[in-house]
């Protein structure tokens, strides 16, 4: 995070949503196949999941205002 923070936090002050993955490094315990690509994978789920509460909460917002 410490790389893609800064481009990140530009692109939200510019109006964009960002999504910053963690992950473990092969270095690290657990790091490596299958931990890093476990690590990617759910914050993929993570993010599909809260993309999906975001449109639920934006159609309920449009039905209030209609």
């Amino acid at each position: 995070m410490d790389y893609t923070a800064p481009i990140a936090s530009a692109l939200v002050r510019e109006g964009w949503v960002t999504w910053n993955l963690e992950y473990r490094r092969e270095q690290e315990p657990g790091g490596g196949w299958p931990g890093t690509f476990l690590d990617a994978g759910n914050g993929v789920d993570a993010l599909r999941q809260a993309a999906q509460t975001w449109l639920r909460i934006v159609a309920a917002i449009r039905g209030l205002l209609r």
